[in-house]
């Protein structure tokens, strides 16, 4: 949904950054969580960079506290580092299989 919608414009209402990217952000930082890759949504990776080079952004990120890597950090790891993308692959088919196992669906 978000990939659509951010098809033809820089942010989700438009040209100006707004509360609705402020409140969606964080839910993209999941996409390796629910089994999904970054390199599937383009539209959503060029918004999740454009927002993380906000000055703001880049402050409050900068903030230290233990965190999983995710969002835009997690996707060059995986582009760029193949022991990251090897253990990133194991873990996915972990999560195929278990989704087989119970059958839950995405």
């Amino acid at each position: 949904m978000l990939e659509k919608q951010l098809e033809d414009r820089t942010y989700l209402v438009g040209e100006r950054y707004s509360i609705a990217d402020i409140a969606n952000y964080a839910y993209t930082l999941t996409v390796p969580v629910a089994g999904l890759t970054y390199s599937d949504y383009p539209n959503v990776l060029r918004w999740m960079r454009s927002i993380e080079s906000r000055s703001a952004v880049v402050k409050g990120q900068a903030v230290p506290f233990s965190q999983p890597i995710m969002g835009t950090k997690h996707a060059k790891l995986v582009e760029e580092d193949s022991g990251f993308r090897a253990q990133e692959e194991k873990l996915a088919k972990v999560l195929v299989e278990a989704k087989e196992q119970f059958g839950a669906s995405t």
